[in-house]
């Protein structure tokens, strides 16, 4: 009987228990244990509902194009409860002097995948746009496969300054929260640097990218009926309760003969063959401070920053009229605080009743405001952006200190120089969004393979 310890409730956490069980109950002789600190399960992943809103505290979607999760919820039996975002309005605005712009017809992320949209587009100056036109017929040395550099000098070596600080660096600030000068292209834009290499011109791979697209439709994100938590509650309901063990956290893991010993905060010890840590980076280096110091000095190294959102509900008929599209986005350039900003009914109509709206903003400063102050802000800014003067129904404010792992230029080779350190300590796993991958469908496909890797080892 193989004993395995899972450390952290979150969706890696969740998914590497639900694969394991599932193999426990078509026999495998495998027996886990999962240990949360909080009182609750799906770490980030969260919906509250209020007066018929269904309001994301965490994420709010799923890529769709990355099948893990779609593929587990079909397998839990919920694949008919998934809901695809809306894409007759997929248009995402910029902030700029103070006015919403519709980011061009055929844009992937920071790169033109049509030209007319382009040249008829106020969001870019002329020396911009033919700064693109020469991407296209000169374009820069591909980087090279052993080298990474930053995200900002990535786009910038293709597009120029004015891209980064007005496309590129909003989009990912709302993905990673971070600064696009500190930030992995290779970590980051892997397509990206893949489409460089394969064409030269990045404009030239997004054009040939949309020829292949023509015509498939398609929807960019997938959510749940009952928001993102109903995807993790499924998974709980198909785990065996009794195996798991909340408020519980783990204060070290370390070898004991050809076992592990992890040790709670009150003092038990536990012994296992196996320990998957599916805990922030920065706990985990806490938690194998004594087994391997070098190793959790590397995991400490992974910065994260904090995020919080602002969601306000409305009764529609108080509001102008909204721009049509999922949101916006706000360079920092601009002087606010507010990153972006998601209108809900607008991507996922059925997230809130008839005759009602759903506006969340999103921040990565100000975490440490009072509730009133934070509303505060939130409104002022919408006031000023969007006109909007009306008190809204209730707000509803989720803090996330430390919660988005930062790929940072070398994040790459770092990890790998982690999973080699993890070769010296046999049945030892590290799984999460502080490695190879923040979303979802990452975490959900790395916590799939370690556990069934532990059982075919």
């Amino acid at each position: 009987m193989r004993n395995v310890a899972i450390l952290g409730g979150g969706i890696s956490g969740l998914a590497a228990a639900y694969y394991l069980e599932r193999e426990r109950r078509a026999g495998a002789a495998v027996r886990w244990t999962l240990f949360e600190s909080s009182d609750r399960l799906g770490g980030v992943v969260a919906t509250d509902h209020q007066d018929g809103f269904r309001i994301e505290r965490g994420p709010d979607s799923f890529l769709t194009m990355k099948p893990s999760v779609s593929d587990l919820a079909k397998e839990m039996g919920i694949g008919d409860e998934m809901r695809p975002s809306l894409n007759a309005k997929v248009r995402t605005h910029i902030l700029l002097n103070g006015k919403l712009i519709g980011l061009p017809e055929g844009m992937q992320m920071m790169v033109p995948g049509e030209v007319w949209p382009i040249v008829t587009s106020p969001l870019f100056s002329l020396s911009t746009k033919l700064r693109m036109a020469w991407e296209w017929l000169a374009p820069p040395e591909p980087l090279a496969d052993d080298q990474d550099e930053s995200v900002a000098s990535f786009v910038e070596r293709h597009f120029g300054r004015e891209v980064l600080d007005r496309v590129a660096s909003p989009l990912l600030a709302g993905v990673f929260g971070g600064d696009a000068s500190n930030l992995s292209a290779r970590a980051v834009l892997p397509m990206m640097l893949a489409m460089e290499k394969k064409y030269g011109s990045l404009a030239r791979g997004a054009m040939a990218s949309q020829k292949q697209k023509h015509g498939t439709g398609g929807s960019i994100f997938t959510t749940f009926r009952n928001g993102m938590q109903q995807f993790t509650d499924a998974i709980v309901d198909r785990l065996d309760p009794a195996r798991i063990e909340l408020r519980a956290p783990v204060r070290e893991v370390h070898r004991y003969y050809d076992q592990w010993r992890v040790v709670t905060a009150d003092g038990r010890l536990e012994m296992y063959h196996n320990v998957i840590i599916a805990l922030p980076s920065f706990v985990a280096s806490d938690v194998l401070q004594k087994t391997d110091t070098p190793l959790a000095a590397e995991l400490a190294a992974i910065p994260y920053a904090s995020c919080m959102t602002v969601a306000l509900a409305y009764d529609k008929k108080t509001l102008p009229a909204l721009p049509e599209g999922y949101g916006f986005l706000v360079p920092s350039t601009e002087g606010r605080r507010m990153m972006a900003c998601t209108f809900v009914g607008h991507k996922f109509p059925d997230r809130v009743p008839e005759g009602g709206a759903l506006i969340r903003t999103f921040f990565t400063e100000g975490i440490e405001l009072s509730d009133e102050d934070t509303v505060s802000l939130a409104r002022k800014e919408l006031q000023e952006i969007l006109g909007i003067t009306v008190a809204p129904r209730f707000c509803k404010i989720s803090r996330w200190p430390r919660a988005m792992a930062q790929y940072t230029v070398g994040h790459i080779k770092r990890v790998e120089g982690i999973q080699q350190m993890l070769q010296a300590h046999s049945g030892l796993h590290l799984i999460g969004a502080a490695y190879r991958g923040i979303g979802m469908p990452d975490c959900v496909r790395e916590a799939k393979e370690t556990a069934l890797g532990i059982l075919v080892g």
